[in-house]
């Protein structure tokens, strides 16, 4: 949002009904965003509820996200933009996107690299080691994620599995290991 907002920002308005335009024609239209409903428009106030849907959304397990936002003007600019979410689709997202295999990683371009293995964690058992690459996530291959998609693939539902194809630092050759999510939080480390 920080580059939307900057945006906002910048331009200068002649009445509320320009933020709106703006925001409905330039903003929402570009980040599939659905302008629910308008409320609470006044002359330094105007508040949006929008509801948000795309692919990222849907890695997160749930098909949008509801938010209102509020823009303060002041001298025919926005002051202040305020954006509170839908408290059900944070939970809900967090519900979802609590398991996990037990790795830490560096993201590259075209691989995942797992640096730290958690003990006792699906990894571990499943003999990934530091070093090894993730070269696909549940058959989609890495290079062609959007940066950061890896590691929304790979958590995901505590009990959820998670298919990875795996390579070997010193080999060309990949295998596959199919892993079930768990919460990491619970993990003993005996």
């Amino acid at each position: 949002m920080g580059s939307i907002s900057f945006y906002l920002k910048t331009v200068i308005y002649e009445d509320s009904r320009s933020i709106i335009e703006t925001f409905k024609n330039n903003i929402a239209l570009h980040h599939n965003w659905k302008i629910m409903e308008y409320l609470n428009n006044t002359e330094n106030n105007i508040s949006i509820r929008i509801e948000e849907t795309g692919e990222d959304i849907k890695l997160a397990g749930i098909d949008s996200i509801g938010a209102e936002i509020t823009f303060e003007v002041k001298d025919g600019k926005i002051a202040k933009m305020i954006t509170v979410i839908d408290k059900k689709a944070v939970e809900q997202i967090t519900e979802n996107m609590t398991g996990g295999i037990g790795v830490g990683t560096d993201i590259k371009a075209d691989r995942v690299v797992i640096i730290s293995i958690v003990a006792n964690s699906p990894a571990e058992k499943a003999g990934l080691k530091p070093g090894d690459e993730i070269m696909a996530i549940d058959g989609i291959k890495c290079s062609d994620m959007k940066q950061g998609e890896q590691l929304i693939r790979i958590k995901g539902p505590v009990g959820s599995k998670v298919l990875l194809e795996v390579r070997r630092p010193d080999s060309q050759e990949t295998y596959n290991v199919e892993l079930v999510r768990v919460d990491l939080s619970k993990l003993s480390s005996k």
